[in-house]
């Protein structure tokens, strides 16, 4: 934030909200299933539901002092989570919805020790005086170390690496 913004005071709104936008991945595909299902009624309705509490919940928690602003950003998370989940069990109420744990603790494995290895770096290597290079240098280490966790943990195979064109060149076929 301070890099991008000049400013790290907005930092705490990103730790808070960040964990809860791994569900708003899903809201896309479950609003596409829903119209196409001929449920769009039934989407637009989770979506007014999801605004409704947010907006309550904005005027509840942002006006209290101990929480400020803060109250608006956690409104706005439990809105967007509301209507995921709304979402969801719409969609489960017309398909049968089976879900792989095995894959989804295996992403968050990798997560938290991308997370805790990228901390270690952050904290220990220094690329430069300038916080940009910094901060450039441990973007590429954390996606490197994202990489190597997810081939390592078999969620995508060397196959799917090359794919991407500048991964691709570096893969040895």
């Amino acid at each position: 934030m301070s890099v991008m913004y000049g400013s790290s005071g907005a930092a705490v709104f990103i730790k808070v909200m960040a964990p809860f936008f791994l569900l708003y991945y899903f809201q896309g595909p479950l609003q596409a299933v829903l119209q196409a299902l001929n449920l769009a009624g039934a989407a637009m309705m989770n979506s007014l539901i999801g605004a409704l509490v947010k907006t309550g919940l904005i005027f509840v928690l942002a006006t209290r002092p101990s929480l400020g602003i803060m109250g608006a950003a956690l409104a706005i998370v439990t809105g967007m989570v509301l209507v995921t989940l709304l979402h969801a069990a719409t969609v489960s109420k017309v398909l049968p919805i089976s879900i792989k744990i095995k894959e989804y603790v295996l992403c968050f494995a990798v997560i938290f020790i991308c997370g805790f290895l990228s901390t270690a770096v952050k904290q220990y290597v220094r690329f430069g005086e300038s916080e940009a290079v910094n901060v450039a240098g441990w973007i590429a280490i954390s996606a490197v170390f994202y990489i190597i966790l997810l081939l390592v943990f078999r969620l995508i195979k060397k196959d799917e690496l090359r794919r991407i064109p500048i991964i691709g060149r570096l893969i040895v076929r």
